[in-house]
């Protein structure tokens, strides 16, 4: 079996939904299943996300308050 992920450690990501638009890092990808978990953190704190949460992107209209 061969698994493949769209963000490889040290990949630099954002949250699809945080406000702040704040820059993360991938440090740990899980496989599970039929899902995949990464572990993402900013400066000291951790999070776990599916990869749909996740974007290379950072969205502006987020971070400004045009979107909600």
């Amino acid at each position: 079996m061969r698994f493949e992920s769209t963000h490889g450690l040290g990949d630099l990501v954002y949250l699809a939904t945080d406000p702040d638009q704040s820059q993360r890092m991938v440090t740990a990808v899980k496989f599970g299943g039929s899902s995949m978990l990464y572990t993402v953190s900013c400066g000291t704190q951790d999070s776990e996300h599916y990869e749909y949460e996740l974007t290379t992107e950072r969205n502006e209209s987020i971070r400004l308050g045009l979107e909600k």
